[in-house]
């Protein structure tokens, strides 16, 4: 995810997943300003970097301002270790550890997954974090979609397998409905790069 992602396709018990990359020349600078959006929700606390892909650069980048950070990334092969963060492929593996976290970010991550699992998803955060947990992260908008084509497809920077990747271009009425019975409200939705991207904060409901 945020770039390795994972075309999550939940089956009985098996996910495919298809990995995008991170190495066309944008991606680096737009980790940067996209970590920048949430550093302030991670301060000190008990941190998951859902989808933080396989290079780890937002956990990484993190890490010194967090109480603890782990990352979550699906399309690794198994448990990775990146110096002193831990990196799991399965909310199972966290689940085992009984962390509870006060916040999780999930960056370019939910334009990844079709809303039927996204929602799946939102549910099974609840058990693993406490009553005041925020998720902070960003989302394309749908206004975004024909510039991030041109941008991947015929600038070539932004790798094009992660814009091809995408299933969703949320804009803020469709996040609120996207959330109704999975426990989490938006508490928070702002635009950034000219209306292109958005940052959201979600609150127990």
């Amino acid at each position: 995810m945020q770039g390795d992602i994972l075309h999550l396709e939940i089956q009985p018990k098996k996910r495919n997943l298809m990995t995008t990359t991170q190495n066309a020349p944008l991606e680096r600078l737009l980790n940067k300003l996209r970590a920048s959006k949430v550093k302030k929700y991670t301060l000190n606390k008990t941190v998951l970097d859902f989808g933080c892909g396989k290079n780890a650069w937002t956990t990484k980048h993190l890490f010194p301002t967090c109480k603890t950070i782990v990352g979550f990334e699906p399309s690794l092969i198994g448990f990775k270790k990146e110096g002193p963060i831990n990196i799991y492929n399965s909310l199972d593996q966290i689940k085992e550890k009984r962390i509870k976290f006060e916040a999780i970010i999930a960056l370019a991550v939910f334009e990844h997954i079709k809303p039927l699992i996204f929602r799946n998803i939102l549910k099974e955060l609840g058990p693993i974090t406490t009553d005041d947990a925020v998720i902070a992260g960003t989302v394309p908008r749908p206004e975004a979609k024909p510039i991030l084509e041109f941008l991947s497809l015929k600038m070539k920077l932004i790798d094009a397998s992660q814009i091809r990747d995408h299933k969703v271009y949320y804009d803020e009425l469709w996040l609120k409905e996207m959330l109704e019975g999975t426990g989490w409200r938006l508490d928070s939705y702002k635009k950034f790069q000219l209306g292109l991207n958005s940052t959201f904060v979600f609150k127990k409901s």
